[in-house]
């Protein structure tokens, strides 16, 4: 868990190293601020909706309601499947549209 996070983020930071490196610059004073910064822009939807989804799975109704779901059909498996391989933003199921999306398919 978490890997695939982890190697986005190392690979960020290779290209942030690789940009200062082709600039041959000696100053790295400013690589902490660009580095969380990036994170931040490509990262930062993607944990809201962990939390969001943290926070609708707290409701056993609605963790039971999903697995129940996932189980009659194919759409919410696919979502949590594709949430688990992280091909798949957690704001799909995890959001007013994507509950009602996981009732009706």
């Amino acid at each position: 868990e978490g890997i695939g996070k982890a190697m986005e983020s190392g690979i960020i930071a290779s290209e942030i190293l690789l940009k200062y490196f082709k600039e041959k610059t000696t100053d790295f004073s400013g690589i902490d601020v660009l580095y969380r910064a990036t994170l931040r822009e490509k990262m930062s939807a993607r944990f809201q909706a962990y939390k969001k989804a943290q926070r609708w799975l707290s409701v056993p109704m609605l963790g039971d309601l999903i697995c129940w779901r996932a189980n009659a059909g194919r759409y919410v498996r696919k979502q949590i499947e594709g949430l688990i391989e992280e091909t798949v933003d957690p704001k799909t199921i995890f959001s007013t549209i994507g509950i009602l999306k996981a009732l009706l398919f």
